[in-house]
This record gives C-alpha cells, structure tokens and sequence, in this order.
C-alpha cells in the first residue's frame, strides 16, 4: 500500500507541474535612441502562454537606468492572448538619465511575470553642446593602416568615423550595461553651427584623451568633457600631459564636409540609423560605406528620389 501511495503521489506532483502556468512576454519594437518631447512606441507580444484567464492586464514601466525610479507608467487590459500589443503616443520631458523598459503581466489581479530591457538600454539623446572637436587619420605618417581600441582596422570601416571617451571593459568597468557590441558603429550627429553644417559619423575608436569617461559621453543634461574640465590628464600612456579640451574626434572626411580647420566646436548627440536615413540624401558620403549590421537590417530607400533635410535645414 506504502509504495502504491509514493506512486500516486509522484503522479500527482508530475500532473500539477505539467500544467503550472507558463508565460514569456517579450518587447518587439523600442526606442534604441529617444528623443525628449517627441512620442514613440512601444511594441510587445507573448512567446508562451498556456494557462487561461478572466482577466490579463499589462503594464508598462519607463525606469532610470542608474536609479531605477520610474519615469512613467501605463497599463492596458488585453483581451487576446494571441495578438501582439502595444502601447502609443508615450512622450518624456525632462529625463536626468538614460532609461529601460519593464513589463508586468498581471493575470486575475496576481503578478505572473516581469521582463525588461535593462542589459539593452534606451539612450536619451540630448545634445552635448559647444565641445570641442579634433580629427584623426586612420593611418601612422608611413601609410600603415592604423587599429582602434576595439582592434578594428579603421581603413576597413565608414570613412565618416568618430571617436569618443569610453571603453567598455577598461578596468573591469561597464557602464550601465554600454557594452562594445552596444556603442560600438552607434551613429552620431554632429552640427558646426559656426558653418551652419552637420554631418553623420559612426562610432569606432576611443578617445581623443581618456578611455573612461562615460558620464560625460551619456550625459543627458549636458556634462562636460573630462579632457575640458581638466587640462592635464594621464590618457592613454599613463603620462601626465596637456590635453587640449577635446571631447569628440571625428575622421578627416568628416572635418572637411564641415568645412572645419581641424579644431572646431560642435554640437552632438547619438541618433537612430532611422534617423540618419530620414536627415540623409541619397548620396550623402556617409551612407556608402556603412559599419557594422544595421544596413543589413533596414535597408536605406534609393527609390526614394526625395531631397532629405534634417530639423537643422538642407545639406550644404
């Protein structure tokens, strides 16, 4: 009898854990780049869901990433396990921090599950203004081609390339889940308002000075380069020297469509390929040779015969 009860009660163990709930919820579409004041989407669906229920409600959570305090929060009461969802006309103002999305499944008024884009966060692009900006060949003064910090050959990359101060992993440090797969390509836009100009620039190396400075380079309220603020600095050899303010480097392709003389200051912000598609003509230069995948993901629109302008005017 002993043994035919151990048996019954396996059987039941095993039926119950069978049928235990199982749900998955996973963002499809948002925001990589976010723009203060402007609305966007975010999209969402279920990979698994096998338990019924009267009542399913979802909520969205717009989080800080370094203090996790919420920025924003929407619910919505689904209806159809079996269709995507989505949640419209979102608008932020005044956001001190990078941001991670998090979703909460509620099922009959319980808490079933939680996920969230924190290992691949949201930047805010807010501009980093009147920085100082130099330019770097991608080969030595003997013609060799020269390697970035990534070990990427940059006679291999988008000859519009850009550097700024952060390395993901230098001593053991990442920023906010920044990793290189994450920064690494990430298009930047950069205005000369003395020439009325801008240009589109891809991120590839580190530097001009420092490799750690991320609190000025995802800053949202403006934080000063390292290498201004402190014009001695031990950079890159671990020698004490003079930097000259620098906080952005650019290809000299760049500098010249800016029509710069090698030492000019900038306005700058990150941006979405979407974006660089929108803001960009046909054959603007940048859009040739493009690193890393994303014009393997959305392909730039050449049928589209359109001049593209961007908010700051026509190209020049």
């Amino acid at each position: 009898m002993k043994r035919i009860f151990l048996i019954l009660v396996l059987l039941i163990i095993t039926v119950t854990g069978c049928s235990k709930p199982n749900f998955q919820l996973q963002f499809t579409d948002y925001p990589q780049i976010m723009n203060e004041n402007e609305s966007f989407t975010v999209e969402a669906k279920f990979l698994t869901f096998n338990a019924e229920a009267k009542d399913m409600k979802v909520i969205l959570s717009i989080r800080e990433l370094s203090s996790k305090k919420e920025l924003y929060r929407k619910s919505i009461e689904l209806s159809n396990k079996n269709q995507p969802f989505s949640f419209t006309g979102i608008n932020l103002e005044k956001v001190s921090d990078n941001i991670y999305f998090e979703l909460k499944l509620i099922k009959d008024g319980v808490f079933t599950v939680k996920t969230s884009t924190r290992s691949n966060p949201t930047l805010v692009a807010n501009l980093h203004t009147n920085i100082i900006t130099t330019y770097f060949e991608d080969t030595d003064s003997d013609g060799n081609a020269l390697y970035a910090a990534w070990g990427n050959n940059l006679k291999e990359e988008n000859d519009y390339y850009c550097a700024l101060p952060y390395k993901p992993g230098y001593d053991g440090r990442v920023y906010q889940n920044f990793t290189k797969e994450y920064v690494k390509d990430r298009w930047v836009e950069v205005y000369y308002p003395k020439n009325e100009k801008y240009v589109y620039v891809q991120w590839e190396d580190v530097g001009p000075w420092n490799v750690y400075d991320p609190e000025y380079v995802f800053s949202t309220n403006d934080v000063r380069p390292y290498a201004e603020r402190k014009r001695e600095d031990t950079g890159w050899s671990g020698e004490v020297r003079k930097t000259n303010g620098a906080g952005l480097d650019i290809s000299p392709e760049a500098m010249n469509y800016l029509g710069g003389d090698g030492y000019i200051k900038v306005n700058w912000r990150f941006v979405s390929w979407e974006e660089v598609q929108q803001n960009s003509r046909q054959d603007a230069p940048w859009l040739k040779d493009v690193s890393g995948s994303e014009i393997n993901t959305q392909i730039f629109d050449m049928d589209n015969k359109k001049q593209r302008t961007n908010t700051l005017g026509e190209f020049k």
